[in-house]
């Protein structure tokens, strides 16, 4: 059934999706696209629709820049970082590199109360070192902001999530450079990020068919994407393309007769927030 997938309608539900822009979590963007999800999955015949709410600690940033020799730096704040003062605050720079944990680990203790600069890789190289494990190392070494940056030159800044209390910048090649100079200069740049969290809510979407052999009442075959994204792009493959897809495959399901087993899509969000919607939706089953 899957070989028979329409690829035009699998890329408009695609470029659909994309056109809401980011989807960060507690944006309208992502609000716009549940609501389209929402209203494409209760189109279709056949099917039970649920929405599962998901309280999380939502995240938001209303200023961020970096002050670099009096010229002001576009930068996005890395979402769930930290914040810093009102006013920000002037650190030095040490750029380490690529930032795998052996080179932060060589630098140690030079972390220390200093903004530290690494680049961001691309997650499916097989030796890809993910930010979490980056912002996790440079703040055990006691540094006092994280900054992630573009290696290409020619797509602007970079975003993605983090955790813990430093702040974190996404950045553009071009800063980065701006960066290494003042490090090697051991000059002083400001910076400015204003963040904050509160509770939030949004809705985990659950569309089921059931499926018509007794032999596979007790089984279900479920496919999952996520919708929410990073503010720096339309994160068509971080995920509009697996909710494309998984739309396409309920809208075939849904023009059969019958199937067999149990079909159900999750469509979650608040997952690049640190997995909220999916650990919500698994933690409220029952155990069976």
């Amino acid at each position: 059934m899957l070989d028979h997938l329409n690829p035009t309608h699998i890329m408009s539900i695609f470029h659909r999706i994309c056109d809401f822009g980011g989807r960060l979590s507690g944006t309208k963007s992502e609000a716009d696209a549940l609501a389209y999800v929402r209203h494409f999955l209760d189109a279709l015949p056949g099917g039970d629709l649920r929405l599962h709410d998901v309280d999380y600690d939502g995240w938001s940033s209303s200023e961020c820049w970096i002050d670099i020799k009096g010229c002001c730096h576009e930068v996005f704040a890395l979402p769930r970082g930290g914040s810093l003062p009102s006013n920000g605050v002037s650190l030095q720079v040490i750029d380490a590199g690529r930032g795998t944990i052996e080179e932060l680990d060589a630098l140690g203790p030079a972390l220390a109360g200093k903004a530290v600069v690494v680049t961001h890789e691309f997650m499916f190289a097989a030796d890809h070192v993910h930010r979490m494990k980056k912002i996790d190392c440079a703040e055990r070494h006691g540094a006092a902001a994280f900054v992630i940056s573009n290696p290409d030159p020619a797509t602007g800044r970079v975003s993605g999530g983090i955790r813990g209390s430093l702040a974190g910048f996404g950045v553009s090649h071009a800063t980065r450079m701006s960066l290494r100079q003042a490090a090697d200069t051991d000059e002083h740049v400001h910076f400015h990020l204003d963040s904050k969290i509160e509770k939030t809510r949004t809705q985990t979407i659950d569309w089921c068919i059931a499926g018509s052999d007794p032999a596979f009442v007790e089984q279900e075959i479920i496919i999952s994407a996520h919708l929410d994204g990073h503010e720096s792009s339309e994160n068509a493959m971080d995920n509009a393309s697996g909710v494309a897809v998984a739309l396409a495959i309920e809208r075939e399901l849904s023009d059969l007769d019958a199937i067999p087993c149990t079909v159900r899509a999750l469509i979650f969000s608040a997952e690049e927030f640190g997995l909220c919607g999916s650990e919500t939706y698994v933690a409220a089953l029952p155990p069976r």
